[in-house]
């Protein structure tokens, strides 16, 4: 999962990392302070070297006051942009569907991401890029969209109806699941 969070990191171009050290509570001071060294060498070399690691548990809320502060104090607002046409970068996507789900039960494929401009509505067009990616009778590489319509969007449990940039988001459309299953549109 923190290879995965490294790799969105990248591709998001995120300047300002911050790397939480959580359930400290459960293991013993030398421990802590060896994961703590484990996590530097980790991301060594990453776009996340240098970044702050704070000790946490999350559980026990401690250290959570050092975390707010550093959020408020060191990392600006970033501008958003809600006028340009929308562009969500997919990081994850997937199939929500039960294996055995009963055809007019199932429901299409869902992109997770962030919106970088724009915003995103329920019952809203969409192009997915690059979309199905084939090789043609030469080998060369062809790109076909995917056309498809916003039936739902969610985050951090709540349903939207629009989505502005800013955080994570979950896109609910009427592509085919097969073709957002493990990651796929990514």
């Amino acid at each position: 999962q923190t290879s995965e969070h490294l790799a969105a990191i990248e591709i998001m171009k995120l300047k300002h990392i911050l790397i939480l050290q959580n359930k400290i509570d459960l293991i013993k001071e030398a421990q802590a302070l060896e994961q703590h060294e484990q996590i530097l060498k980790f991301i060594e070399g990453t776009v996340a070297e240098g970044a702050p690691v704070i000790p946490i548990s999350a559980q026990l809320k401690y250290n959570i006051e050092v975390v707010c502060e550093y959020i408020t104090k060191k990392i600006p607002i970033p501008v958003r942009d809600f006028t340009s046409e929308p562009r969500l970068i997919i990081i994850r996507s997937f199939d929500v569907n039960k294996p055995g789900s009963e055809v007019e039960e199932l429901r299409g494929g869902v992109a997770g991401g962030s919106i970088l401009r724009g915003v995103l509505k329920v019952g809203q067009e969409i192009e997915i890029r690059p979309g199905l990616v084939s090789k043609d009778s030469e080998g060369k590489l062809t790109c076909q969209p995917i056309f498809s319509r916003i039936v739902s969007l969610f985050a951090e449990q709540n349903d939207l109806m629009y989505a502005v940039p800013g955080g994570l988001i979950g896109v609910g459309t009427k592509v085919d699941p097969t073709l957002c299953r493990a990651d796929r549109m990514v």
